[in-house]
């Protein structure tokens, strides 16, 4: 294989310690022919922050979830700073157990002005952001060239896992526990790289502060965070004695970090709400699903499975193990953090093919690698942007002026909100107790909280109900619900004739319904002011 640079320095010139410097940055050696390298990061930089200020700003309400966080923080603020025990939501008492950072830090912008809608809809935009930008640092702490820390922005920029699920407005808890995560992995590289005893102290000090602030604000990517601390020591760290005793020193910091709050949860609401939790997140062998999006990921990005192949080819470990530690550890959400591992591999094999021009003096041969690799970086972007697509959108106003309606005519009414999407990606029914001060029959989120079995209950019915292929499944699994008054109808139309269901309200997108025939409201107001031409479907 050719000489690889990384920086000044070919691979594997710092021998021991499993780390390649994350294979460094690979340059072309000839005079000149890698100029444009230098344009890489900034532009890196410029696209990253205006894509996060377009999303900021091209929608006016917080992307998909976020109802239940923006409950959490409008509860803290009647407490604040002191937390509450429950939180009312959806007619239900939620214990209060949820890791509260997140919720107590947009209660505090709130109470500096703030308005609470904004805090679901701009902190995790603006959390995210710092989270890849601080990545970008341990990137160039590690020695990592600026090309190659610009194309792994760019990597990320293009793939919609690394940034989705943070951006959302239940974003606020992912995208700050995202946040110390990163700032986990660069405080543990600075704690490899310094000699002084004091001052590697004081970094590895603040890393188990930084776990213990990921575990209070997130509790997956505060795992992976302690899982990160463990495999970066190992891999990057001058001896075992050494990594051994920093570990356990992050460690021991972290757990007195959480301690406060761990016993003020166990007095308050006992170990019920945890277990409650436990049993709500789905099968645990998630393997074979983590290898198929896993696989899709590499179809979308060759580059990073090339990537993988160099690391372990040349026996650089940090990141094909950060890799399965974290899926392994978090296999609900790994992938979120992996995107990170997979942009910095994909980022290096670009380099290392590019620096393959060297060895063929055919000037169409090295056309033909160029444009290679032109295809390769547009890839992603046409893979996970125009082809799988991302599931980020806010509320329609379609849906947001029927829920207003439902505020003014139906504030005590019980709803079953029937659609066709899954409840982790159903805006409508997270967002509708809040907005309306209804309750929402089917809306599955803050009962992972409860005793009982009810998330699993409730995720199994409204899985039948939105799944159903004829008219008969749709109402068997609206039966299994609790008492309802309104039926909120998205999706097959032709199943509820107006006969039977009197029409309460209508618009291009959300047709109302009462489930009781003698409703004087159903008579009364069947067709509210102003409201749009029916265009959901056929009777």
């Amino acid at each position: 294989m050719a000489e690889i640079l990384i920086g000044e320095r070919p691979l594997g010139a710092e021998g021991g310690s499993g780390g390649s410097e994350a294979m460094g940055s690979i340059e072309q050696t000839e005079a000149g022919a890698a100029r444009w390298v230098r344009y890489v990061l900034p532009v890196a930089i410029v696209l990253t922050l205006g894509h996060r200020l377009w999303l900021a700003f091209s929608a006016d309400f917080p992307y998909n979830d976020g109802a239940l966080f923006l409950a959490f923080v409008n509860s803290i603020g009647k407490t604040f700073p002191a937390l509450p025990a429950t939180v009312d939501f959806n007619g239900l008492a939620i214990p209060f157990a949820y890791p509260p950072l997140s919720f107590w830090i947009g209660a505090g912008f709130v109470r500096l002005g703030m308005a609470p809608l904004d805090v679901v809809r701009f902190l995790p935009i603006l959390f995210s952001t710092l989270y890849v930008l601080v990545f970008a640092a341990v990137l160039h702490r590690m020695r990592c060239s600026a090309a190659v820390v610009g194309l792994t922005l760019l990597f990320l920029l293009s793939n919609a896992r690394a940034f989705e699920w943070l951006v959302m407005g239940g974003g606020l808890s992912r995208s700050l526990g995202a946040l110390f995560f990163a700032l986990t992995l660069l405080l543990s590289e600075c704690a490899v790289r310094q000699t002084d005893r004091m001052r590697r102290l004081l970094l590895l000090a603040a890393s188990g502060l930084t776990v213990s602030a990921a575990i209070v604000s997130h509790p997956e990517f505060g795992l992976d965070s302690a899982v990160a601390v463990v495999v970066w020591h190992a891999f990057r760290g001058a001896s075992l004695r050494q990594s051994v005793l920093n570990v356990t020193f992050v460690g021991a910091l972290a757990a007195l970090g959480i301690a406060p709050w761990v016993i003020q949860m166990l007095e308050v609401h006992g170990i019920g709400p945890y277990r409650a939790a436990s049993q709500s997140r789905g099968e645990v062998g998630l393997l074979f699903e983590i290898l198929i999006k896993l696989g899709r990921h590499f179809l979308s990005n060759p580059l990073a499975l090339l990537g993988l192949v160099l690391a372990l080819r040349k026996r650089e470990w940090l990141w094909p193990a950060l890799l399965v530690a974290t899926l392994l550890a978090t296999p609900r959400h790994g992938l979120t953090p992996a995107a990170l591992i997979l942009a910095v591999l994909a980022a290096e094999a670009f380099f290392w093919l590019l620096s393959l021009r060297r060895f063929s003096d055919n000037p169409v041969d090295r056309k033909i690698l160029v444009a290679s690799l032109i295809v390769l970086l547009i890839l992603p972007l046409r893979a996970n942007h125009f082809g799988y697509g991302t599931s980020i959108a806010p509320l329609t106003h379609e849906q947001r002026e029927a829920m207003a309606w439902v505020a003014r005519n139906a504030p005590h009414g019980r709803f079953v909100l029937a659609n066709a999407h899954s409840w982790d990606l159903d805006r409508a029914s997270e967002w509708f107790p809040l907005l309306t001060g209804a309750t929402g029959v089917n809306t599955v989120q803050g009962r992972e909280w409860l005793n009982g079995d009810q998330f699993n209950k409730w995720v199994t019915i409204d899985a039948q109900m939105k799944s159903a292929t004829s008219c008969d499944g749709i109402h068997r699994a609206i039966s299994r619900f609790p008492a309802r008054d309104y039926i909120w109808i998205e999706f097959a139309l032709k199943c509820f004739p107006s006969a039977q269901y009197p029409r309460v309200y209508a618009n291009s997108e959300v047709v109302i319904v009462r489930t009781d025939a003698s409703s004087s409201l159903a008579h009364e107001n069947p067709e509210p002011r102003n409201a749009r031409p029916l265009a959901i479907g056929s009777e």
